[in-house]
């Protein structure tokens, strides 16, 4: 049965005019879902011919198709490409649009920045948030993990999204050798940050070892 919609008005009405007015072309469908979400937190008139029933009907769909949509856009949203950049004398490094964009859409304005190999590896806060509370689940005995723990988890750093930039503390940028020349390695849920030198060396070893990498991946059904 086909509903009419109702009317929303007031804060909810004011609040999509922002967004839509302020939000880019890219993010508007995200922004434009949230608005939908958030607009049942504020008064809503309905047409004389909706029920009580087929008021709560409405408000119910609309927040479950809200929450499915929001998850949908957001895996969308990943980090995606590589490209290089300049690291400057106090380890600020420029964040590109197109990776911006993922800690928009997760309405996230800081990255969490730590050790790995030879490189450094960035996470939204909210996938951070994942890993150390798997992290902290596991057996704390565990000399496996406590390695882990010493060396992976202990690194992790917010660094705040500033003027479209973050600043890389002096012992992440001595762990990775992170001279002026950078390269970010989009990874979906993460990216690596590269000395320009090092990641050349990488990538010529990750194109060596790829034949023989396919047939594992081919077994994980990639």
């Amino acid at each position: 049965m086909f509903l009419p919609a109702p009317c929303i008005h007031g804060p909810s009405r004011r609040l999509a005019t922002k967004v839509r007015e302020k939000c880019g072309p890219a993010l508007f469908l995200c922004k434009t879902v949230q608005v939908l979400c958030l607009s049942f937190l504020f008064p809503v008139s309905f047409p004389p011919s909706f029920s009580l029933t087929s008021q709560n009907f409405f408000r119910t769909s609309v927040t479950k198709w809200s929450k499915v949509s929001l998850s949908a856009i957001k895996r969308w949203f990943m980090f995606r490409g590589r490209s290089r950049h300049t690291l400057d004398s106090k380890g600020r490094l420029a964040i590109p649009a197109r990776f911006r964009e993922v800690l928009e859409t997760a309405g996230e304005t800081t990255l969490v920045v730590t050790n790995h190999d030879s490189c450094l590896w960035a996470y939204t806060r909210n996938d951070w948030k994942v890993i150390e509370e798997k992290a902290a689940s596991l057996p704390q005995f565990d000399e496996a993990v406590n390695a882990y723990l010493r060396y992976f988890i202990s690194g992790a750093v917010e660094c705040q999204l500033k003027q479209n930039r973050i600043t890389i503390p002096p012992d992440l940028r001595e762990f990775a050798g992170l001279n002026k020349e950078v390269v970010l390695v989009g990874e979906l849920k993460r990216f690596e940050i590269w000395d320009r030198n090092e990641w050349e060396k990488a990538f010529r070893a990750a194109k060596e070892n790829f034949p023989k990498a396919s047939q594992a991946l081919k077994e994980m059904g990639i």
